[in-house]
């Protein structure tokens, strides 16, 4: 919600002039050990709904050292504030004099999440349960520990199928308006996207002159969009046709997805799957449109095919205002910006529609994009910010999504390199991300990896007991002799 104008200074204080910190410098360490670093090597780029990377360098004069890869990195602004935790991904060093020049990229935690497969069903769970589940046992064991999660709709199915853990948390928040991520302190979030405020309000005097940019309109920008969404049943179908004496296969309007019914002059007959069954009169299969009968009808034999069809869904949005607006602005032409988007687990035009329609909110109004240099710390990705700079966002305060924050040094202190974004739902993607997940009660299925059929492997025990003692028993029998003789009970060798 936007702050009421008489409850900023509770807020924020606005300054008068905000420079650089005039004391502190940042802090790096590698295994708990601080590092001194080639200067202005150093650069973060934190980036909503991506992976966070660290880079840096640094010069060992005695070429005694070889960082490698999974080291525990540690970043602290000049405030003393952790800005990244995460490891060496990949380390390089380059022979420079006596000494090497390592160079080295940092990724976040996610990595935990990324190197972890996962196998497991659910049915009616809460999203942020089936989370909280893949923490405990996936990502626990690595040392993440939980974070903000929220329950998120209920999913009636879903099947994590052997992949990633990464890979599930992300089909997970899209299908539940959510965005997850680990922070910096090893923590699991799980959340809607606008959770979480930035700690101040950004007026003008905050941004570094000359360095403030605002662009606008995006890129993905449409106005009527088109869902290819999955299979459909059509209401019951029902074909007469007439025997002709020779015809046995006989194509439907739509492939089956359920035994028909079949009549000869009114008369039930047997139905069978095809390659199945024997000894049917007629046979079928799903997702096949030809019904084949065993022997040809007879010349004139009324047959009547009664059957449930499918159907791929195709829906088609407008958004009529847009288009009028696009074709002033280009002056000829239709004004139509056309999308094509898949959308497989909508199973009905309604919901086809409604991905449509939802689409077309998000992506039919221009947008926003403003860029500035800051001084100031504690901005991330993903938090809503208040912005107040009337040279370019007219006169009142404007709610904007935090899309990517770059930190590199400048000195001895940390510069941040901000891009807030805006609109295109009442002035505020913070809005649109919330009308997402308000009012979902329930996601109908949801399948990650190949097939909707999980198998999950049993592994057998790490303890073997093998003992070194052993019981023999001695089978023997009495040598034929004279006076000895096979009876009842005994058998001479």
């Amino acid at each position: 919600m936007m702050p009421a104008l008489l409850d900023l200074c509770f807020l924020d204080e606005r300054p008068l002039d905000w420079g650089p910190p005039a004391t502190g410098a940042f802090t790096v360490t590698i295994g708990g050990v601080e590092k001194d670093l080639i200067r202005k090597s150093l650069s973060i780029d934190l980036r909503i709904e991506e992976r966070t990377i660290a880079q840096f360098a640094l010069y060992d004069e005695t070429a005694g050292y070889h960082y490698e890869q999974g080291e525990a990195v540690l970043i602290y602004d000049q405030d003393g504030d952790l800005v990244f935790g995460g490891i060496i991904d990949v380390p390089e060093e380059q022979l420079v004099g006596d000494g090497f020049v390592h160079s080295i990229r940092c990724i976040d935690y996610h990595y935990h999440a990324d190197k972890r497969i996962a196998a497991e069903s659910y049915v009616d769970t809460d999203a942020g349960d089936i989370a909280r589940d893949l923490l405990v046992k996936y990502l626990a064991p690595e040392g993440i520990t939980a974070g903000t999660i929220q329950d998120g709709p209920e999913i009636v199915s879903a099947v994590v199928n052997y992949v990633t853990v990464s890979k599930a948390l992300d089909a997970l928040a899209e299908k539940s308006g959510f965005i997850w991520y680990i922070d910096e302190n090893k923590e699991l979030h799980f959340e809607e996207r606008y959770t979480h405020a930035a700690p101040w309000i950004a007026y003008s005097s905050h941004m570094i002159k000359g360095r403030t940019k605002l662009q606008h309109g995006h890129r993905q920008y449409r106005n009527r969009q088109y869902i290819r969404g999955g299979r459909a049943a059509t209401d019951p179908q029902v074909e007469n046709r007439t025997g002709d004496g020779e015809t046995e296969s006989f194509a439907m309007g739509y492939p089956l997805i359920e035994a028909p019914t079949v009549t000869e002059d009114a008369g039930g007959m047997t139905v069978g799957i095809k390659g199945i069954d024997a000894g049917k009169e007629y046979y079928w299969n799903k997702g096949d449109n030809v019904i084949t009968a065993a022997a040809a009808p007879g010349i004139g034999v009324a047959l009547v095919f009664s059957y449930v069809g499918e159907y791929n869904i195709i829906a088609v949005s407008y958004d009529t205002i847009a288009i009028a607006d696009r074709l002033a602005v280009e002056g000829a032409g239709t004004g139509y910006v056309d999308d094509m988007s898949e959308d497989f687990d909508a199973n009905s035009l309604e919901a086809a529609f409604e991905t449509a329609a939802a689409k077309l909110e998000r992506y039919a109004v221009e947008g926003k994009r403003l860029r500035f240099d800051t001084w100031r710390s504690g901005l991330k990705a993903g938090q809503r910010l208040f912005v107040f700079f009337p040279p370019f966002l007219d006169l009142g305060f404007h709610e904007m999504l935090l899309e990517s924050v770059r930190v590199h040094p400048d000195g001895d202190n940390l510069l941040y390199s901000v891009v807030a974004i805006e609109g295109p739902v009442s002035g505020s993607w913070a809005r649109y991300f919330g009308s997402l997940s308000t009012g979902q009660l329930a996601v109908d299925k949801l399948t990650i990896g190949e097939e909707t059929i999980l198998i999950i492997l049993v592994e057998p025990s790490d303890a073997v007991d093998i003992g070194d003692g052993s019981v023999t028993t001695v089978w023997a029998c009495p040598d034929v002799g004279v006076g000895l003789w096979p009876e009842l009970n005994l058998y001479p060798c």
